[in-house]
């Protein structure tokens, strides 16, 4: 039932000449009522709107404080315990609610319902004393074989609610919702993936179910549903390989029906996962170019720069965007904004101009360049004296040096210049960067969009970049991390001789 439709009911019923005769004997007879009746009179008023602060609501909400120690039955302490979560502040309501939390703290040891739980632990809310989410979380785990999906799906969002951020609860969750995937509504999806964002909790072999599920039903799912689900996989760092791949073949096969919010969802999902589609990347690539050109005459100028500024990732610069973009103009009116958002477009036009340059992409005549911006200096992090002393021990005082700046833009964190071992053999420079998570999709290490083009950038300049994935490093011994760097400076060696030989 729509919104609208539901309210012009409820104000039917409302306005219905019987209604306050209802109000009238349900005030009356509350003193009488049996606790069960009395709570769901409560939540019928709730649900149907009535002002709390009405006499009737109001009347039933002191009867129910004065007899709370006569609710023994679990239903109808969840019922309660669902009404109050949803009703607003008032001395009836807040006397009633502080009562209701000092029974049920005495009671969870006992409790039975899988709803009261839920209930339960929302009530109490994110400002629960911690002692009592410990005791929550030991019922809740002592429950959990008992759980539904229904249950599983409800806990995920309640956890959330909560702030209870209980990883043996989680992992239990996680792993009943992957093997069920595919009992799970679109909308319940979207909820488990959004409760995993806000709690920080990340489970490769959930997402990894989902991904897989949604990429071999594609045809159950709308480009918008996907473009949210993409959104939500985003937040979470998780690069949905198998929907990905299913939903660039879609794309090939028909872009035109992307539109253009669906086209910047598209641009902006697949170059922050720096995607690599293997055999159908230029495909990929042609279309969204195809689908992009067609839309140039209705894009104002900050999304353009957004739309080159995403096919940058993939070093992809198709020429009719880019000379648009780099009209006169488009240019002034990029410069001129003001507001939040002006670093940012600063930003984007400094890391085209790189791109353009480094990338040697050779643009038309009566095409401007990127005017000259002024670079604010980079981001350097604070040194890193464990990485520094353990890569002069491994390959010598004089082979590495501590930070460096590339272009005016990249910060490297230490330089390690590997001397020639015959005269065909060319000199490496191994540009070590510290990488936080971030860097990284979840699960593995691949870099993110950024990350990515700052490795390109950083080969074309002539550096063999490392990223040493800093909480890995941070967590092992100091064996352990010789190790680590052994094995990632070796591998880079490899690497650049092996493009080396082929160019």
């Amino acid at each position: 039932m729509a919104d609208e439709q539901k309210h012009w009911e409820l104000q039917l019923m409302v306005e219905h000449p019987t209604f306050k005769k209802l109000c009238h004997s349900a005030r009356t007879n509350a003193p009488r009522m049996h606790s069960h009746d009395l709570v769901f009179t409560l939540l019928a008023l709730v649900k149907l709107g009535v002002s709390q602060n009405s006499y009737v609501v109001q009347t039933i909400l002191r009867v129910i404080q004065e007899r709370l120690d006569e609710f023994e039955n679990e239903k109808a302490l969840s019922v309660l315990s669902a009404c109050l979560i949803e009703m607003k502040g008032s001395k009836n309501t807040d006397a009633l609610t502080q009562g209701l939390k000092l029974i049920l703290e005495e009671r969870i040891p006992g409790i039975q319902s899988v709803m009261l739980l839920h209930t339960t632990m929302r009530l109490f809310g994110k400002d629960a004393p911690l002692e009592v989410k410990q005791k929550l979380e030991r019922k809740a785990l002592s429950m959990m074989d008992n759980f539904s999906l229904a249950n599983v799906q409800y806990m995920l969002d309640t956890l959330a609610v909560i702030h209870l951020n209980s990883k043996p609860l989680l992992d239990i969750c996680g792993t009943k919702l992957a093997d069920n995937v595919h009992s799970i509504s679109f909308t319940r999806l979207m909820a488990v993936l959004k409760s995993c964002s806000e709690l920080r909790y990340r489970n490769l072999h959930l997402f990894t179910s989902i991904s897989e599920y949604l990429g071999s039903t594609l045809s159950m799912w709308s480009t918008k549903q996907v473009l949210l689900f993409l959104l939500e996989f985003k937040r979470l760092h998780f690069c949905p390989v198998a929907l990905m791949d299913a939903f660039a073949e879609r794309i090939i096969q028909k872009p035109d029906s992307l539109t253009l919010r669906d086209l910047r969802g598209v641009l902006k999902s697949y170059s922050f996962f720096n995607h690599n589609l293997k055999e159908n990347q230029q495909a990929f690539l042609d279309s969204v170019t195809h689908v992009l050109q067609s839309y140039l005459s209705k894009m104002s100028s900050v999304d353009l720069l957004k739309a080159v500024s995403c096919l940058c990732v993939f070093g992809h610069f198709p020429q009719a965007p880019l000379e648009k973009l780099l009209q006169p103009e488009i240019l002034d009116e990029l410069l001129k904004e003001e507001g939040p958002s002006f670093p940012q477009l600063q930003r984007m036009l400094r890391t085209l101009d790189l791109c353009l340059r480094l990338d040697r992409h050779t643009l038309s005549p009566s095409v401007s360049s990127v005017p000259h911006l002024h670079p604010p200096p980079p981001q350097s992090r604070l040194g890193n004296p464990a990485l520094l002393s353990i890569l002069k021990n491994l390959l010598g005082e004089d082979v590495v040096t501590d930070s460096a700046i590339a272009e005016g833009h990249y910060y490297i964190d230490c330089v390690a210049t590997m001397p020639s071992k015959t005269k065909e053999d060319q000199t490496v420079r191994i540009a070590l960067l510290c990488a936080p998570p971030t860097f990284f999709c979840f699960g593995t290490t691949h870099p993110v969009g950024a990350a990515a083009l700052t490795v390109r950038h950083l080969k074309l300049l002539g550096y063999e970049p490392v990223l040493v994935p800093l909480q890995e490093l941070l967590s092992q011994t100091a064996e352990e991390k010789t190790n680590l760097l052994r094995e990632l400076i070796f591998s880079a060696q490899i690497e650049c001789v092996q493009d080396c030989n082929v160019k």
